[in-house]
């Protein structure tokens, strides 16, 4: 995220309905998720749930410019680290 400024990321247990910025599935209330804070000009709030949130821990920022919300939906994620965690052994 060019000229991005990461402030904090929490974790929130949602009071109402929010869109993943990764998947594009709704956040419904009582799920927990991850609430990243920045700049880019001015705040930036994303929502994310906790496993979207983690498939993008090696994106460079090529990667955050280039993506669009629901470009991998969250049943990929899942899978994708289902077979991560096979293939390392942790499942």
């Amino acid at each position: 995220m060019s000229n991005w400024a990461h402030v904090r990321d929490t974790k929130r247990k949602a009071r109402k309905s929010h869109g993943c910025l990764i998947c594009g599935e709704d956040i419904e209330p009582g799920e927990v998720y991850i609430e990243r804070f920045g700049f880019r000009g001015e705040p930036v709030h994303m929502r994310m749930h906790p496993e979207c949130e983690s498939f993008t821990h090696d994106w460079t920022d090529m990667d955050w410019e280039s993506f669009s919300t629901g470009d991998v939906s969250r049943d990929e994620i899942r899978a994708t680290a289902s077979t991560a965690a096979r293939s390392s052994g942790l499942d």
